[in-house]
């Protein structure tokens, strides 16, 4: 360990003076708890080496009742404010640290974020951040000075925050957008992004209340309850909508052909834009099981058998072409105009609704739950990557993606993609 220097010693013995297994147990969890702490406050790397010294030595003499040892170098004994040999661990974090801004903060948080979170998550983490939370209160302020009601303020703004994939709000500054007065009730976010935004800013002050830069933690219960499911947020597509698409999408084959994969496959665009085709077991199939992708979930990684419309179509030699000439932004922007224009007005029918209507469809078909999870990559309990890669072989998933079938006009347009 790379604080072992500090204990001068490679492993520490501690008796435990009883002969009581009950009252053994108990010492144990309350020194791993200590140790652990411990452990935890030293990798954050946020204090010089002589206070590290400092925590070490308490944690010796208090928690293990061992000597001291390290001499503590002469600059603490100058160091303001004092810290008295009574002071616990987390007392000395406070005293320490009480003055940390919220930039500060924000920035301890992202590098402490878990491994297991997606490239895609963590970028999502930053933009919000840097990009809404500091244009909402200044980064100098001391997060000890952010009481209740500031978030209260703070949560209304949010409320009122448009979309920013509409058009004329995509390269309007922030605090423009907040003066901005009469902003359609279509146009705002929708209650998931306002929660999952309230989400974050309470994970920030969960943070800092664990690590002592809060003794309270104003941030809870932020979010607001929700009378509706994910289900609802999204809608999907009637069988005379997609009959617009082939009558209507004309100018650009390759558009066509996007949307078409994405209704046969339940993909949305950033991992269309990632897939590559593999042959698994004589079957080609869509291939995302690379764990160099950047997808939102492991369970994302996985492999989608190709419906033989799609393979008719040239999509296996189209794909590459596609994925090198046109970008996500692209392809999210100009088939969500599509869609307003010529399909429905509703809000709630837009790309996405494209992998709905793909789950929809499925399960009207009687395919069971697990393989359209495996499908759709969501994760079930018990699933490992290695399953979602595997779990049902090829020609089982392909059954249930020939299941699909669109309206018979649908198919005339297709076959003369």
């Amino acid at each position: 360990m790379p604080y072992r220097c500090y204990f001068n010693q490679t492993e520490i013995i501690k008796s435990l003076q009883t002969k009581s297994y009950d009252e053994a147990r108990k010492l144990c969890t309350l020194i791993t708890a200590e140790t652990l702490k411990l452990l935890q406050t030293l990798k954050l790397g946020i204090f010089p080496q002589e206070q590290e010294k400092l925590l070490v030595n308490q944690f010796l003499s208090k928690v293990l009742k061992k000597p001291q040892s390290l001499d503590l170098d002469t600059t603490l004994n100058d160091a303001k404010p004092p810290v008295q040999a009574s002071t616990t661990i987390k007392e000395v974090i406070i005293q320490k640290n009480n003055g940390k801004t919220l930039e500060e903060i924000v920035s301890m948080y992202l590098k402490n974020i878990p491994q297991t979170t997606s490239q895609i998550q963590k970028k999502a983490y930053e933009s919000f951040y840097n990009d809404i939370f500091f244009e909402l209160v200044d980064k100098k302020t001391f997060i000890k000075d952010i009481d209740r009601e500031r978030l209260l303020e703070m949560r209304e703004i949010i409320q009122e925050l448009p979309r920013r994939n509409i058009q004329k709000y995509r390269s309007m500054k922030l605090s423009k957008i907040i003066k901005k007065e009469n902003i359609k009730d279509e146009d705002k976010l929708s209650l998931k992004t306002i929660n999952d935004y309230l989400k974050w800013i309470m994970s920030l002050f969960s943070f800092a209340q664990k690590y002592g830069y809060l003794n309270f933690n104003p941030a809870i219960d932020l979010r607001f309850k929700s009378n509706s499911n994910a289900k609802n947020e999204r809608e999907i597509f009637s069988d005379e909508e997609l009959k617009k698409f082939t009558e209507l999408n004309r100018e650009d084959e390759n558009m066509k052909l996007f949307h078409y994969t994405l209704f046969y496959t339940g993909m949305i665009n950033s991992e269309f834009l990632q897939a590559k085709i593999s042959k698994v077991d004589g079957i080609e199939c869509f291939d995302l099981t690379s764990r160099n992708l950047k997808l939102k979930t492991m369970a994302r990684h996985r492999l989608i058998p190709i419906h033989s419309h799609l393979l008719r179509l040239g999509v296996v030699d189209k794909l590459e072409y596609i994925q090198k000439n046109y970008t996500a932004d692209y392809l999210s922007k100009w088939s969500n105009e599509f869609i307003t224009k010529n399909v429905s007005s509703s809000s709630k029918k837009v790309l996405y609704s494209f992998r709905h209507t793909f789950a929809t469809k499925l399960q009207n078909n009687m395919i069971e739950e697990a393989r359209i999870a495996q499908l759709m990559g969501h994760a079930k309990k018990g699933m490992t990557f290695g399953r979602y890669a595997k779990g049902y072989v090829a020609d089982n998933l392909k059954e249930a993606i020939e299941t699909l079938e669109f309206p018979s006009s649908w198919f005339g347009a297709f076959e003369s993609c």
